[in-house]
């Protein structure tokens, strides 16, 4: 069974009570039983601890020719001090790693920028706090030929599209990191706009690969394209900004228990 691997932080983790959730969490929804979910994120990993603490070997051993890797991190990597160490030089060097590793061992590799936290200035609008992490992540996706969901520039007409006051609703609480389910629901079910011909490529490989296993036949990149975007068209965020569904991974999605 192809099986979709989560490394990640908090944002992205198996929230354990109410009323944090993540898009990792809920992410299964839109997939069909063909493809399994393994969430392997924790609580404040960056991705230089995620190594340390040896959860990249355990997901790694585990791992098989034709799973993805999705990696999102950034949170708490911005907050690591210490000579060298920044977004274009030990976080992009740990995102290497990472991608080596997957496609080693045959999986696919998905970049996820970091989203925005719920920081806005007196204008309404959603300000950077998370540096130059988003593009590090943007620059190693071109440079490694690696599909990015940029999920940094959708969160941000997605709060900004909400307001001030009726983004908290997306989010934990008082928190202004963590998301609570309709937060969660509405940043896994659609991924940043953009033109990148890696992820088009990524999203077409993909769903041949579940249409396959459906039906035992392989449908046309016009057909595939045609689904994808009319996938998008049903999962247009507030904004409309051009983007589609992060499930483009299985392409019409389907309710399924979580593994």
């Amino acid at each position: 069974m192809p099986t979709l691997y989560i490394a990640g932080d908090s944002t992205s983790t198996d929230q354990p009570r109410e009323p944090f959730n993540s898009w990792g969490q809920v992410i299964t929804v839109f997939f069909r039983p063909e493809i399994a979910v393994a969430n392997h994120g924790e609580s404040g990993e960056s991705l230089r601890g995620f190594v340390g603490e040896r959860r990249l070997a355990k997901l790694i051993s585990a791992i098989k020719p034709g799973d993805w890797l999705v990696i999102q991190m950034g949170h708490n990597d911005q907050k690591e001090r210490g000579e060298g160490v920044g977004a274009f030089t030990t976080y992009k060097q740990s995102l290497k790693e990472f991608i080596r590793q997957a496609r080693e061992h045959g999986a696919t590799p998905v970049l996820i920028t970091p989203m925005n936290r719920l920081t806005f200035d007196t204008e309404g609008r959603i300000t950077n706090s998370l540096g130059d992490y988003p593009e590090a992540v943007r620059q190693e996706g071109k440079e490694e030929n690696v599909p990015v969901i940029d999920l940094n520039a959708m969160s941000k007409p997605f709060y900004e599209a909400l307001g001030p006051v009726e983004a908290r609703k997306a989010f934990a609480d008082a928190d202004t990191t963590h998301h609570s389910n309709y937060g969660s629901y509405e940043l896994a079910k659609v991924r940043g706009g953009g033109d990148s011909r890696t992820e088009t490529a990524a999203c077409e490989v993909s769903c041949r690969r579940t249409a396959a296993l459906r039906s035992g036949a392989s449908r046309s990149r016009g057909e595939l394209r045609d689904s994808s975007r009319a996938a998008g068209r049903r999962a247009a965020p507030p904004t409309g900004n051009n983007a589609t569904r992060l499930c483009q991974l299985d392409q019409h999605g389907g309710h399924r228990k979580r593994r």
